[in-house]
């Protein structure tokens, strides 16, 4: 990667894309670039990162199509949701998606997500289209749906 004052090794443009703060002009988000020893915007460092979600617009790293990490998170919980026979996700499973969508940390949403028990029950969750006590009971048994904590 080229950057305005030379090249940058892969190590430091991945540590570039997930610095966030506030940039001494006030601009709060990705700080990809260094003025005075600190780190700055894009504008202010002259970086010509991407780092704009094409769907929400939100400044962040991009994980996968131009979508933010939240975007993708959003989207892959739908899809487990989403009853086969309507398409849709019910509307009491759609807080699922609220809640999962509203993570601080998205990257541990999609950590948690992608493993095979937790898509399972959810996609069950999905064709069931309700949140009960008794929904859960129809799943396979295990940690995602058992939990004596």
């Amino acid at each position: 990667m080229n950057w305005p004052d030379g090249l940058i090794c892969g190590y430091c443009y991945q540590a570039a894309k997930r610095t966030t703060g506030v940039c001494a002009c006030g601009h709060q988000g990705v700080l990809p670039g260094i003025v005075h020893d600190r780190p700055a915007c894009r504008p202010c460092s002259g970086v010509g990162l991407n780092v704009d979600c094409v769907r929400c617009g939100t400044e962040a790293e991009l994980y996968r199509g131009g979508l933010c990490q939240r975007c993708v998170l959003i989207d892959t919980a739908r899809k487990l949701l989403t009853d086969i026979d309507t398409g849709t996700v019910d509307p009491g499973l759609q807080v699922i998606v609220d809640a999962l969508g509203a993570m601080s940390r998205p990257n541990s949403g999609l950590t948690w997500i992608r493993q095979p028990h937790v898509a399972e029950v959810l996609s069950g969750l999905g064709q069931q289209n309700a949140l009960t006590h008794e929904a859960l009971d129809q799943l396979p048994p295990g940690r995602t749906t058992n939990y004596a904590g």
